[in-house]
């Protein structure tokens, strides 16, 4: 996981990633308040052996608002900002829906798709979910990095960005 300058989660990014980030210091090992040395894993080369950290910080700040906001959706991004539960009946999703169908002139926009089980999905067609009785959900744009902690070394950062 990267984690900006000022500690924030930025993302997740490959082994690959993490290991140039860090030969060529553009990022360093996080550590925590009690100054615990952080979760490495080793990379290695014929010649050489690199130890890499699970969590690294960016040396210098990436302004994200600048960069990439938000950005547009995508189905794991709704899937996970809405927890994998349907918005219609609270079972497991594992589809989108628009809440203002495509077929009336919706949009793919943060605002206009929620997770939707299939059933519901299916059942919900391109209807209004006023027409056919049911509360219309208010979907919301994601306020953070949307992170799944991978590694138990993970989640002293995100639940410190649920924190702040």
């Amino acid at each position: 996981m990267l984690l900006n300058a000022d500690f924030q989660p930025h993302c997740v990014v490959s082994w690959q990633r993490a290991t140039v980030l860090s030969i060529f210091d553009l990022a360093v090992a996080a550590y925590t308040e009690d100054g615990s040395d952080p979760e490495t894993y080793q990379v290695h080369s014929v010649n050489y052996t690199v130890e890499v950290p699970r969590v690294l910080v960016l040396v210098d700040y990436v302004d994200l608002h600048k960069s990439r906001g938000a950005g547009p959706p995508s189905k794991g991004l709704v899937l996970s900002r809405d927890n994998f539960l349907c918005q219609y009946c609270g079972e497991k999703a594992t589809t989108i829906d628009h809440v203002n169908p495509r077929a009336n002139g919706g949009i793919t926009e943060w605002t206009n798709v929620v997770a939707c089980c299939y059933p519901c999905n299916q059942w919900k067609a391109d209807r209004l979910c006023p027409d056919i009785g049911l509360d219309t959900p208010t979907p919301m744009p994601p306020e953070q990095v949307l992170i799944r902690p991978e590694h138990k070394s993970w989640e002293y950062w995100l639940n410190l960005q649920r924190i702040k």
